[in-house]
């Protein structure tokens, strides 16, 4: 559900999916596809509510979060300079 009523996650497959899904593409191959989207995005949730379930690593997260969303920030800002770079 979390997925299903998030608007960025439903353009992010839909992206993908039209670029790997054609209309040419036999109906099993197209259903395998959607399952195995199914499959990991819910062992991806099961993870991260179980990892963030535990003490531990919730108090971890806490106190080194900063760092996290430092270092991701750094690596979205790397990404846009190098399509930025692409362009010109």
């Amino acid at each position: 559900m979390t997925n299903v009523l998030n608007p960025k996650a439903t353009l992010f497959f839909l992206a993908i999916f039209t670029t790997i899904v054609s209309a040419s593409t036999p109906l099993a191959v197209q259903s395998l596809y959607g399952l195995w989207i199914i499959v990991t995005t819910a062992a991806w949730f099961c993870l991260v509510s179980f990892l963030f379930s535990q003490q531990s690593v919730r108090k971890k997260f806490l106190n080194h979060g900063h760092w996290f969303d430092r270092v991701m920030g750094l690596v979205l800002l790397l990404f846009a300079a190098k399509l930025i770079i692409e362009m010109i």
